[in-house]
């Protein structure tokens, strides 16, 4: 009996000794394979699983790796300001910009439903094989640096039709705008009756553009007008009409232009051509001037 107790605690004594001598080594390996890390010598952390649902954070610039396989025009062709924005230069003054071009599309201005032809074009000048036709009859002068000045006035028509009167002579009233294609074209006729015909027949000029508006007075149309008188070489008296084009329609009695007035002599209001019914496409050289001559035959 005495024998199978000591038995019995060899054996658990035994089996002591075993399991400190395992705890010992395993607490050996567990610090020699610690330190064995190349580290710091503490427990290393798992990292995190990584949620694709997020989206990554890149590095800032600085920090990214160089690719050294980049070749240098790429390094060129990178923007060194963002897209999208404007480069100054460095002598940049805000407080000196330029105008906007004045003959540019984004002017803003109308004035009539027709442009100015080009000066000295002779495009849309009526052709005639008329021998009788003198030769510039209706054609543009293109001339215009040689021309003389024009005698230009601003003036309302009662003053205009004062002068106009007066002249002692058979006198021709050409109404004409810069935006009426018609009165372009014909507008030469009249220059040709004041060279050839200049002796016995006095002719004004009498532009129609200003509308009445105070935002453009009828003297801003001046250099447009003065441009084409002196593109044509009208010598004789030319005006700008201060009245408004719908209150001289309305004086007139025309519903249109061009329009020729032409008084006789005395001053009398004798013949009135207007580009609408019986006289609708009228010319210069097919109807003015023979009623001119006409006229000048019986006084």
């Amino acid at each position: 009996m005495c024998k199978k107790k000591m038995n019995f605690t060899n054996r658990v004594q035994t089996f002591t000794a075993n399991t400190v001598f395992l705890c010992a080594l395993s607490s050996i390996l567990f610090a020699f394979a610690s330190g064995c890390g190349g580290g710091d010598g503490q427990t290393p952390v798992s990292a995190p699983p990584v949620d694709s649902s997020t989206p990554m954070a890149m590095p800032p610039a600085s920090d990214r790796p160089v690719d050294p396989a980049a070749s240098s025009s790429e390094t060129l062709s990178t923007p060194s300001t963002a897209p999208g924005t404007i480069t100054l230069p460095d002598n940049f003054d805000p407080n000196n910009v330029p105008p906007a071009d004045a003959n540019g599309s984004t002017n803003g201005s109308k004035e009539g439903g027709l442009k100015m032809p080009p000066l000295g074009d002779q495009s849309f000048a009526p052709q005639r094989e008329d021998s009788l036709k003198p030769a510039s009859a209706y054609q543009f002068t293109s001339a215009l640096l040689e021309a003389d000045e024009v005698s230009l006035k601003a003036a309302s028509w009662e003053e205009i039709k004062a002068q106009a009167t007066k002249t002692g002579k058979v006198t021709v009233v050409d109404v004409w705008s810069l935006a009426c294609e018609p009165c372009l074209k014909e507008f030469p006729g009249l220059v040709a009756i004041d060279r050839d015909m200049g002796d016995s027949v006095a002719c004004f000029a009498v532009d129609s553009d200003y509308d009445g508006r105070k935002t453009k007075p009828a003297e801003s149309y001046r250099p447009r007008v003065e441009a084409f008188l002196k593109s044509v070489n009208a010598k004789f008296p030319n005006f700008i009409c201060t009245t408004p084009n719908e209150e001289l329609f309305t004086e007139l009695e025309i519903e249109s232009i061009p329009a020729v007035l032409i008084f006789d002599a005395k001053g009398k209001l004798v013949r009135k051509f207007v580009d609408a019914g019986d006289d609708a496409g009228f010319t210069y050289h097919d109807n003015i001037v023979p009623f001119i001559k006409e006229l000048l035959a019986k006084q």
